[in-house]
């Protein structure tokens, strides 16, 4: 899927079978390249980091990875990228090569180390966040409703754009593996430091600032916005505005255009709704 956020319209993109670990993601400043960690866990490649050209998954470049321990990569300029592999795996696919114009580096002196962290947090600071509390992590039982815990949840907080408004958007992490339901729960609030005001979302999928200071935020896979304007509401979930509803797309072959590299520019797909 590929989001044209100046003119609120979406364009289908590939699927892939398999599983795209989302934490472990990024895109290039310009938004025209994303590095991903995904798995079929099945031959020959089970687990790997790609780098493709939105709304298209097709790997440009990719590495092989040791199962989903470690994984991922984080774009430092448009052609810089730290890959989050250990030195074994740190080699392309046969089948690929690394573009000339791109530069990669191991993410740090402990690179392939971690799961989510320390993909996720480097780029939750990099993109505005603050961690405001840790958390404590708990591990119930097999069985229990919540596999782990975190008590307290562990919480960042994102200010609103500058000049538009003085809200926070607080993302509240309650824990991960829930029994029969999502993999990660979280919930986010709205928090207004200056009248101490807090205003709870819910759980949603994502959420975040657009330039303009609204808010757009994923729940139940819909797209949806809230006008800055709208932020004061007893309850502003019910102001929101649905941008789009993916609930109906199902899969269908999609082939990468004819020319598909790093730099040429990539044409996209009709957009959704067009006839």
């Amino acid at each position: 899927m590929y989001w044209d956020m100046e003119r609120d319209v979406f364009y289908p993109g590939q699927w892939l079978k398999g599983r795209i670990y989302e934490r472990r993601c990024d895109l290039s400043p310009s938004g025209k390249r994303l590095v991903y960690l995904a798995a079929s866990q099945k031959p020959p490649y089970h687990s790997w980091t790609a780098v493709s050209r939105p709304p298209y998954l097709t790997a440009v470049v990719f590495w092989p990875n040791m199962g989903t321990w470690g994984g991922g990569g984080l774009f430092q300029t448009e052609n810089r990228l730290s890959l989050n592999h250990s030195s074994g795996y740190r080699e392309p696919a046969k089948e690929t090569r690394v573009p000339r114009e791109l530069s990669v580096s191991p993410l740090g002196t402990c690179a392939g180390g971690g799961e989510d962290s320390p993909i996720m947090d480097i780029r939750l600071k990099r993109d505005g966040w603050a961690l405001l509390q840790q958390g404590t992590m708990i591990e119930h039982r097999r069985g229990a409703p919540l596999g782990y815990e975190y008590d307290p949840p562990r919480t960042w907080s994102r200010r609103g754009p500058r000049g538009k408004h003085c809200w926070q958007l607080r993302m509240i992490e309650r824990g991960f593996h829930e029994r029969g339901g999502a993999w990660n729960v979280v919930e986010y609030e709205l928090f207004n430091p200056a009248t101490r005001r807090q205003s709870s979302l819910g759980r949603l999928d994502w959420a975040d600032w657009r330039h303009s200071g609204d808010l757009v935020f994923t729940k139940d896979g819909c797209v949806w916005s809230l006008a800055l304007q709208r932020l004061e509401c007893a309850h502003p979930l019910e102001e929101a505005q649905q941008l789009a509803d993916l609930r109906p797309l199902s899969f269908r072959e999609m082939p990468p255009p004819l020319v598909y590299d790093w730099s040429a520019d990539v044409p996209l797909p009709p957009p959704l709704g067009a006839e």
